[in-house]
């Protein structure tokens, strides 16, 4: 009868032993959040673009001010809440005969000359010419989840005659929230 009593204490013993012990886990939480100034977010997908022309004859600019046909680009924002305080602003390396124009810059590692006369001119959704590196504000409040702005580029003669060549540039679009 003693050996059965110890049998069963020993066993008591071990139960609560081993049940002490899972108290004795730690717990780690993790918490995970965001806090934004901004109300909108440029969606992942439109935040590298890559326009490409189709290939343009010098003939076609005869003199200055002459352009191409218009390249749309579209950037989505996902937007939180209503926001009427947005501004833009395109910025790159300006052209020298005209500021307001994006200067043609050539591909990187390229052995092709670049192209002469020409700059890249910046359109908002109205046809109306964007100055680069000039801050503007959006114009409408933003009052949906999902918005589009919509831009075009051209190109342009500055100078004439256009000599034929690499014509890429790199431009950059800024968002401000106020």
């Amino acid at each position: 009868m003693k050996l059965k009593f110890f049998q069963y204490m020993f066993l008591f013993v071990l139960i609560n032993a081993i049940h002490l012990r899972s108290y004795a886990a730690d717990v780690m939480v993790s918490i995970n959040g965001a806090l934004r100034d901004q109300n909108c977010n440029v969606n992942s997908e439109d935040l590298t673009k890559n326009v490409v022309f189709s290939d343009l004859n010098t003939s076609a600019f005869k003199a200055p001010g002459n352009v191409s046909n218009k390249e749309e680009i579209d950037i989505g924002l996902d937007c939180l809440g209503t926001s009427s305080n947005i501004s833009y602003q395109f910025t790159g390396e300006a052209n020298e005969l005209d500021p307001t124009l994006l200067k043609i810059k050539g591909q990187p590692d390229m052995s092709e000359p670049l192209a002469q006369g020409l700059a890249i001119e910046i359109l908002d959704d109205k046809g109306n010419r964007i100055p680069l590196n000039t801050k503007l504000a959006l114009g409408s409040p933003v009052t949906t989840e999902k918005y589009t702005l919509k831009f075009f580029l051209q190109y342009r003669a500055v100078a004439v005659p256009v000599a034929a060549g690499d014509a890429s540039s790199v431009l950059f679009l800024d968002m401000y929230y106020d």
